[in-house]
């Protein structure tokens, strides 16, 4: 047997089923689901945070707030580090903070301006909720086809099993046939949720890090 694993090539390699037991799923599933509500509040405090700001610049309390607003963006980025790395299993290439020369509020300011990464973090934490919509369909298909096998048979008990009113059967066999099928689209639905997620890890490399 020993023999027989380390001369198969793909011995080794993940296979369809193994996900289940692996807890960066269960993460990436939760992920999905919080993602919105968080990005949307980026979203707001990308948006509102620049307006606001540059509309104060004549009561010049709008540089220091510019100035916080985009300190502030960096702080958000290393803890989108932290959270790729922690929680769902993804290392981001290293983020260092971009420290201003902090001379006086107008001239961290300025550097701040002149600093396209700072500007790569405004547009990264307002675009990431229309990907985080994007990021929730296949959670949302399976945890809807999940309701169904547990709602359907319920819903059913005393007589025929309908899927949704398409089709209505009574047959034991058939219906173990369906719920193989669904299950197996189950799977990769988390296949995919996992692959989503992995994508928004690269969106967060191209946009946050060097």
């Amino acid at each position: 047997m020993t023999l027989l694993s380390m001369d198969n090539e793909d011995f080794n390699k993940p296979g369809f089923f193994d996900l289940l037991v692996e807890r960066k799923t269960y993460a990436c599933a939760i992920y999905s689901l919080v993602a919105i509500p968080l990005n949307a509040l980026y979203l707001v405090f990308s948006i509102s945070g620049l307006i606001i700001g540059f509309a104060l610049i004549p009561l010049w309390i709008g540089v220091f707030l510019l100035v916080g607003y985009f300190d502030t963006l960096w702080s958000l980025s290393k803890l989108e580090e932290k959270m790729y790395d922690k929680y769902l299993g993804i290392q981001l290439p290293k983020i260092s903070k971009f420290i201003p020369g902090r001379h006086s509020a107008i001239l961290d300011l300025k550097e701040h301006l002149n600093n396209r990464r700072s500007w790569m973090r405004v547009l990264y934490f307002s675009l990431k909720l229309f990907y985080s919509i994007i990021l929730l369909i296949p959670i949302s298909i399976f945890l809807g086809i999940g309701f169904s096998m547990i709602y359907i048979p319920i819903d059913s008990v005393f007589g025929r099993i309908s899927f949704y009113g398409y089709y209505e059967t009574d047959s034991f066999i058939e219906v173990i046939f369906f719920y193989f099928l669904a299950s197996i689209v189950l799977i990769g639905l988390l296949h995919l949720v996992r692959y989503s997620v992995t994508l928004s890890s690269k969106m967060a490399t191209r946009f946050l890090c060097r």
